[in-house]
């Protein structure tokens, strides 16, 4: 199967892999759809990819992901346009444009079942049952708090958010990697009425930090006030645009603990 990638196509299949990188060793899209587990399995990654692909359902998987950005960066550099040949015969991907040729072999697949890194139906809905979270609170992180958040990923050497519930407000703030070390900066505050249950949680933030666009976030508790859930939808690209949502799940501690 041959796939012909340009233009804005090009540049939001490879704005997707940047922020994919950062969270997931693989990349693995099934049916041109992507339903990853974090690298720590804290977070779920989902993106369709279905526009750029034509509405082909299209099947890639492989590893070394930072590697094969670059590549395929390399290639950009060249041509604004990148075909992929999916060689099932020669079991590689051919990457190239009409200066250069890169051949990427296709992952093992008992590899990738071992590895686990692709959510199924089962796993997904065990993880995230919506009838089983309650709605804390909803907003947006703007661009501003984007970028507020990457300077201090980068000063801090963490993509920690630590999400800090008290009795009339809730504050979203980076915090360093320890699970006991106090928020660094805060990032946005939303009052309330939040009680009579006071703590915080601790989530990933790897595949957002490098999003350009606004994110649309839900923070949720379980029944039970042992986790807390924050849904971060958002997109990329622009005439191409591509949804993307990231669960991110972390342990409640009561400030009493």
């Amino acid at each position: 199967m041959l796939i012909e990638l340009e233009g804005e196509k090009l540049d939001s299949f490879l704005e997707s892999l940047d922020i994919i990188k950062n969270g997931c060793q693989f990349l693995v899209i099934k049916d041109s759809r992507i339903r990853l587990f974090g690298n720590n399995k804290s977070n779920i990654f989902e993106m369709d990819m279905t526009s750029i692909f034509n509405n082909d359902k299209i099947n890639i998987a492989f590893n070394n992901m930072d590697q094969k950005i670059k590549l395929l960066y390399a290639l950009k550099k060249q041509s604004n346009k990148l075909y992929i040949n999916i060689d099932k015969e020669s079991r590689k991907y051919i990457f190239f444009n009409d200066i250069s040729k890169v051949y990427v072999p296709f992952v093992i697949q008992e590899f990738i079942e071992r590895m686990s890194p692709v959510v199924s139906d089962d796993e997904y809905d065990k993880h995230i049952s919506i009838g089983n979270l309650n709605k804390i609170t909803e907003g947006v992180f703007d661009d501003s708090i984007l970028k507020c958040a990457n300077i201090f990923s980068r000063a801090l050497e963490s993509k920690m958010m630590r999400v800090t519930i008290t009795l009339d407000k809730i504050i979203f703030g980076m915090a360093v990697s320890d699970i006991n070390s106090p928020v660094t900066t805060d990032l946005i505050t939303i009052n309330g009425v939040f009680g009579p249950i006071i703590g915080y949680g601790q989530f990933k933030l790897e595949p957002i930090i490098s999003c350009n666009s606004p994110i649309k976030f839900i923070l949720y508790n379980t029944v039970n006030n042992r986790h807390l859930f924050l849904k971060m939808e958002s997109s990329i690209g622009k005439k191409e645009s591509l949804p993307f949502v990231l669960w991110g799940a972390s342990s409640f501690y009561k400030e009493n603990e």
